[in-house]
């Protein structure tokens, strides 16, 4: 069976993105720097999990201090349905980027049906789904909101890290920013919800035996640097290259990275 190995995540300082108490892996993209010292504009951008999730206190922050114009909900029509998105007082926008409804899967092995290693793989088959279409017409469409420059938006899934942050990880490619800058805020992820007691309220929620361990079940609950790479490994298949495949497939030419760094990044 394999084992991935996790990269050591440092801890979080003043120069990373802030993560908002009471909110399921809600950050900010402001910290940052690409290659040519510009970083993303503060308030601007930012990333979750379901905003259902959230504290009340964490919500009224949402709405009277962030002041999100968009909210972009990348879930499927029955995870939206389960756990509705509550007002925050943002135009919402539902853009389902991965059709399959995983849920059998966890049911799986929630029942013990599936080991470490099978989902491991599941995962690895996921983020290469990421990047192949369907996924990538819903991912071109948030890239057109992005360069109508609508003010603050926030773009979520179920957990935050895998479509979420497959997502976050390809505006920074194409922001420009420096390929180990872009896994580890990838991986943040984990710290994140190692923080957060998602676990704790994940097994009492699905009612999770007792013997399904946090170690046995974390392919599903985290994020590992061979996933991302599983999604590079399939952008060099179809285009030959990360560059290539914002061109081709997500309507990122030169002159629409140009753009994209003017509305979101300053120096």
């Amino acid at each position: 069976m394999r084992r991935f190995s996790q990269r050591q995540i440092p801890a979080m300082t003043q120069s990373t993105p802030y993560v908002l108490s009471g909110a399921r892996n809600f950050r900010s993209f402001n910290g940052y720097r690409n290659a040519d010292g510009e970083q993303i504009k503060p308030g601007k951008l930012f990333r979750s999990g379901a905003l259902q999730h959230s504290s009340p206190n964490a919500l009224q922050h949402i709405r009277d201090e962030i002041r999100l114009s968009t909210v972009v909900d990348l879930r499927r029509p029955n995870e939206r349905e389960l756990t509705p998105n509550p007002d925050v007082g943002a135009e919402q926008h539902q853009i389902c980027v991965v059709k399959n409804d995983s849920m059998y899967l966890w049911q799986a092995f929630v029942e013990c049906r599936l080991d470490r290693g099978e989902c491991e793989d599941f995962m690895l088959n996921y983020y290469r789904l990421l990047v192949r279409e369907p996924a990538a017409e819903g991912y071109r469409q948030i890239f057109r909101l992005l360069l109508e420059d609508r003010g603050p938006l926030l773009f979520h899934c179920s957990a935050g890290k895998d479509r979420t942050g497959y997502l976050a990880a390809v505006i920074k490619m194409a922001l420009g920013f420096d390929a180990d800058l872009i896994m580890r805020d990838f991986l943040l992820s984990n710290e994140v919800i190692r923080n957060s007691g998602h676990w704790s309220e994940m097994r009492e929620r699905e009612d999770i035996p007792d013997e399904v361990d946090w170690e046995s079940i974390a392919p599903l609950l985290m994020v590992n640097e061979e996933y991302l790479k599983s999604s590079l490994d399939e952008m060099h298949k179809l285009s030959g290259g990360v560059d290539a495949y914002l061109s081709e497939r997500l309507g990122l030419d030169g002159a629409a990275r140009t753009e994209l760094r003017r509305i979101l990044c300053t120096a």
